[in-house]
């Protein structure tokens, strides 16, 4: 693990993530206590698609009169 002030990540900010990107943990202190712990992300779950939209690629049917006008429907509810 390597490590690195604040002062010295503000100096070197694009090296110390490049660092952290390509593997490596890197601790940051701050007046030489630990502050952060910079680590690599690694992959991004891409499976957001499927809990999003969980009927997608499956079939669905509607009944044969589904778009029939629901007039009849409301008198009878009205009764």
């Amino acid at each position: 693990m390597g490590k690195t002030s604040t002062r010295a990540l503000r100096e070197r900010l694009a090296e110390t993530l490049a660092r952290a990107a390509s593997g490596e943990e890197i601790l940051v202190t701050r007046r030489g206590k630990a502050y952060v712990r910079l680590v690599p992300a690694g992959p991004i779950k891409t499976s957001g698609a499927r809990r999003k939209y969980p009927l997608r690629g499956t079939l669905r049917f509607l009944a044969d009169d589904f778009d029939r006008p629901m007039s009849e429907d409301w008198e009878a509810l009205r009764k």
